[in-house]
């Protein structure tokens, strides 16, 4: 399975919208054929966010003491959904993008033993607390020209993993502002196939 996060413009209450980057190119053959997963695309409210945190913060800070509203919904569909359908628990994978990057590492931080893989693009997350995440496999990315979310958000965790030998990779993108995620999840990144080859 894996659990998508979408971004803030993506917000609302139609539950159709957040199924705009990533989950209906999922549907499409011959991608689904290709990388056929169970995907979990909760919407977020306008009024709530994934991490209760500054997007366009320079510096990182402590991840919040308790998940989001928002994010505590998608754990319980989580778990509704691993209850219907046929879910491989060492497979379960996890990204976000821009909002949904930085859900997807605070979802990953509270519970890095739950995830096989995860692919954050232009999210953050709390410094303190990434060496939680030094035995989950990660794929951050991040547009180096991005003026919403800055890049040194995914730097410094890289920075960080990487001197843990934890195995993370980063892909930062030359010239590319905030919409990173045109790039990450085309097929041609290999970041998908990537993540969908991800066992614990």
């Amino acid at each position: 399975m894996l659990v998508f996060l979408h971004g803030a413009g993506e917000r609302g209450i139609d539950n159709a919208r957040q199924l705009t980057w990533l989950p209906m190119p999922l549907s499409e053959p011959p991608v689904a054929e290709a990388l056929p997963w169970i995907v979990l695309a909760v919407q977020c409210p306008p009024d709530l966010r994934w991490s209760e945190v500054a997007w366009d913060a320079v510096e990182s800070s402590p991840l919040p003491a308790s998940p989001s509203p928002a994010l505590t919904a998608v754990r319980l569909a989580m778990e509704e959904v691993r209850s219907r359908y046929p879910v491989d628990p060492s497979r379960l994978h996890l990204t976000g993008l821009s909002m949904g990057g930085y859900g997807a590492l605070d979802l990953a931080m509270r519970e890095p033993e739950l995830f096989a893989g995860v692919v954050a693009v232009c999210g953050g997350g709390s410094d303190s607390e990434a060496p939680r995440l030094r035995s989950l496999p990660l794929w951050l990315w991040h547009g180096a020209e991005d003026r919403v979310v800055p890049p040194i958000r995914s730097r410094r965790l890289f920075e960080i993993l990487h001197d843990l030998n934890a195995p993370v990779r980063y892909t930062e993108l030359p010239g590319v502002a905030h919409d990173s995620w045109r790039q990450a999840y085309t097929p041609t990144s290999g970041a998908l196939d990537w993540l969908f080859r991800c066992h614990r």
